[in-house]
């Protein structure tokens, strides 16, 4: 679990919402960028998998997810019987199952972090090309506010479409051994590789709670753009000079004759 997650912000409201309300606003996937976000990297249908008794175990869940309260035996009966009737090599069942999975993204909302302030293209995309700010949030505090845990969730980069292995895994262990978070990790926490830069994290509310607040603790440090403007810094630093604790303000600069990005101390009047 790294030390700090970093949040970053291109638009004026945006930034000030968090500040005055203290809050965090969490997307539909719908809103993304990315239209496959949220939307299973799985294909069901075009699954290499050979493997008989994987094929049986998914369908095995299947009815497990269907009937919950069936005893085991008569799950295997409904699997069995599937697979002797060859549902696992019907293409247009495996299609509906693809189908299917292509929906769960709307049950929730997601706060997308990343792991790095110093992402150029982070900085470009997402702060407003280098206007904006990011915020800098303590993981430790970071945290349920039930039951304490601690909830961020890495996202796993993958070359290629996961296949049914992964999924009957996922549902083995979200059914079998109560382990939520493997499960929402490969419907809700996988990318192809073309996304791997933004080392991201995510954090997730239910699909009716936009919102998520924090506690000024959390928020431990803001850093501001090479270009963002003054009136965004005084407005930035009006807000928080009421808060009993204060993030610490620091600068992002680019070097020119390298490109890199360096963060120091806010020096500012």
């Amino acid at each position: 679990m790294n030390r700090f997650l970093y949040r970053y912000y291109g638009k004026d409201e945006h930034i000030l919402d968090v500040l005055l309300n203290k809050r965090l606003y969490h997307c539909k996937p719908s809103q993304f960028n990315d239209p496959f976000d949220c939307r299973p990297l799985i294909s069901i249908k075009y699954s290499r998998c050979e493997d008989e008794d994987i094929w049986r175990k998914f369908l095995f869940y299947l009815a497990k997810m269907e009937y919950p309260e069936a005893p085991a035996a008569e799950l295997s009966k409904h699997a069995d019987a599937a697979f002797a009737k060859g549902l696992h090599r019907n293409q247009s069942w495996l299609s509906e199952v693809d189908e299917g999975l292509k929906d769960v993204g709307g049950r929730v909302r997601v706060c997308c972090f990343s792991k790095s302030p110093r992402n150029m293209m982070m900085w470009a995309h997402y702060a407003k090309n280098h206007s904006g700010l990011v915020f800098q949030f303590r993981t430790s505090e970071l945290r349920d506010a039930a039951t304490g845990e601690y909830r961020g969730q890495d996202v796993q980069y993958v070359p290629g479409a996961l296949g049914v292995q992964d999924y009957v895994y996922a549902l083995e262990q979200g059914i079998d051994h109560g382990n939520v978070l493997e499960m929402s990790r490969i419907i809700y926490s996988t990318k192809t590789v073309h996304w791997e830069h933004e080392e991201e994290v995510r954090f997730f509310t239910e699909k009716d709670h936009p919102y998520a607040s924090f506690k000024e603790p959390a928020l431990s440090g803001i850093i501001f753009g090479d270009k963002t403007s003054e009136l965004l810094i005084r407005r930035v630093r009006d807000i928080i000079a009421r808060w009993k604790h204060r993030p610490y303000l620091f600068k992002a600069s680019i070097e020119k004759s390298s490109h890199k990005l360096w963060i120091g101390k806010y020096n500012g009047t």
